[in-house]
Order: structure tokens, then sequence, then C-alpha cells
């Protein structure tokens, strides 16, 4: 006998649920009698906390030192290629591979910023400050992307995230040969 079943996924944060006619296993969850039910219960259990963010950036710490080591800090941004996407670069060598962290403060955080507020919805303060809700939602991101989780802007990061345009829209590094 066939049994309605709901089968659920997270794609993006977002929940997927699809109902199918299968002969259900003893174990198959039914579907309840109110859709509603069913979508109020479907939380994102794939997000992690940002308590559990801070643990993994923690963990990364080596990942971190050898960064400061391999890579100057950025203090400006640039407006690159044709679609004129503003990154964080070095000034006075012209160079995008750099890193961003807590305590920076420079228009290299500020373009930071905005990448996360435009393209990502983070809602930051275009400051220049990289403090802790810069650290944090750079900490989502990351995870997001399936990047290291480090809290650190840098090569890596700057490969996989979107960044904003002068004339609109969000690109990532990888699409405009970042």
């Amino acid at each position: 006998m066939s049994k309605r079943t709901i089968f659920g996924s997270l794609a993006g944060g977002v929940a997927v649920l699809a109902l199918a006619l299968v002969a259900a296993p003893a174990h198959a969850a039914e579907v309840p009698a109110s859709p509603v039910a069913v979508v109020a219960s479907a939380t994102p259990d794939s997000q992690p906390s940002i308590s559990e963010l801070q643990a993994k950036a923690k963990a990364n710490a080596g990942e971190v030192s050898a960064l400061r080591v391999a890579y100057p800090h950025c203090d400006d941004r640039i407006a690159y290629g044709s679609s004129f996407v503003y990154v964080p670069f070095v000034y006075a060598s012209s160079n995008m591979n750099c890193i961003l962290e807590v305590g920076n403060n420079n228009r290299g955080v500020s373009t930071l910023q905005q990448a996360l507020n435009s393209c990502y919805g983070k809602g930051l303060v275009v400051d220049g400050a990289f403090g802790n809700a810069t650290y944090n939602a750079l900490l989502q991101v990351q995870s997001s992307l399936g990047v290291t989780v480090d809290g650190v802007y840098g090569p890596g990061t700057r490969h996989a995230m979107k960044f904003s345009s002068y004339y609109g829209g969000c690109y990532t590094g990888a699409s405009i040969g970042l």
C-alpha cells in the first residue's frame, strides 16, 4: 500500500520539500494534515551558529599564521576588470593577493563590508573598521562558500566570494579572473 511521504533537503539554507507517493517503509514519516506544519518545522539545521564558526576559526589558526607570512595586508580598493568590480588590494604594489583581518581599518575593509552587504545581505555599517560584526559576517560567508573558515579575507576567500560592481550586480572572484 502506498503512503504519502515527505522528503526534505536544504539548498542554500532554504528548505526544499517534496511530496511523493511511494511504498513507504515503516520508519517513513507521514505527511501531516497541514502543510503549514511542515514548513514551520523545517529549520536550516546545516547552518552553524556564530559560536560554532568561531570555534572553526580558532582551529584554523595555523592557516591564518601562514597567510600573515605569505601576504601583505590590503589597504585600499581597485575597480577590477571591464565590470569595474571593487576588490581590496595593496596600493603600493597594486597587489590583490592580500589579507584583511580584525583590527584593520582602511578602504580595503570598506570594500569588503560593501561586498558583504550588497552581495550577501549582511547589513554591516560600512566604516572601514574590521571588528566583530565584519568578522562574524565573513565567517558566515566563508562557511556558506565552503572555503576555510578563519575570519580572514585572503586569496581563497577572494576567489570564491562575490563582489559588487560599479554598474550594479555581484560577481565572484573566480568569474572575473581573481
